[in-house]
């Protein structure tokens, strides 16, 4: 999660998130791509929210444009994810450097 906003440091909790990233596991898998995107998407405050594949090289990246999200695939090696808002740059190679894609792994 990313802050925009300044945090004492001593907080356990904030609620103002810019960006989330959510990586998926197959426990939770379900509550995370219906229940967690649901109500993360009406924080507002929020400009991203990424659900990150373990598996396979794979992002669903959720982007508010306006008063709304657009929903995004990202899962090419040399693509990239370009958060302006928090001046970070992240490419899907990096969060996948041991993971081979799909069509290597079948």
């Amino acid at each position: 999660m990313t802050i925009c906003e300044p945090v004492p440091r001593d907080a356990l909790f904030t609620a103002p998130p810019s960006v989330i990233l959510e990586v998926l596991n197959p426990t939770s898998r379900r509550i995370d791509e219906v229940q967690k995107l649901r109500d993360h998407l009406t924080l507002p405050t929020l400009q991203t929210y990424v659900l990150v594949e373990t598996d396979s090289l794979f992002l669903t990246h959720h982007r508010k444009e306006g008063a709304a999200f657009r929903r995004e695939i990202i899962s090419a090696t040399d693509a990239i994810l370009d958060r302006a808002e928090v001046q970070t740059i992240l490419p899907l190679g990096r969060f996948y450097q041991t993971v081979k894609p799909k069509e290597e792994n079948e």
